[in-house]
């Protein structure tokens, strides 16, 4: 039998179709990765991305600027808080964090919008 922590998360979708990364952006201590039809996914601890299958968080944030002009095909949240990013090379992950917003997904166009909640989940709306 599989222990909680081993079972599969069920998964929000919170984008529906591919996007083209246009910009990654490193501020003082949160990256914004920009995408095409003004959607941006603000990363808001740099600490704890993880770039495919690392265990560790990456150390060097230029991986990610590897991500301009490639397509992001998935944007999903896993009930416990945890932000999958999945392009065709790469999967990036981004956990909750106990006591502060992780992550959050925003879109100009539609108002959309999803965030991890401080100690896990995910706060959305359409």
């Amino acid at each position: 039998m599989n222990s909680p922590e081993h079972r599969e998360q069920p998964m929000i979708e919170l984008v529906d179709q591919s996007h083209v990364v246009t910009a990654v952006d490193h501020e003082a201590y949160r990256t914004v990765i920009h995408l095409a039809d003004d959607l941006r996914i603000v990363i808001e601890s740099i600490d704890h991305i993880h770039f495919d299958e690392d265990i560790e968080p990456i150390a060097d944030l230029a991986l990610l600027d590897t991500l301009t002009g490639s397509t992001v095909q998935r944007i999903a949240a896993e009930d416990r808080g945890t932000l999958v990013i999945t392009t065709a090379s790469h999967t990036i992950t981004v956990p909750s964090d106990p006591d502060y917003e992780a992550w959050s997904v925003i879109s100009a166009i539609t108002g959309a919008l999803a965030a991890a909640m401080p100690g896990g989940g995910v706060a959305h709306r359409n």
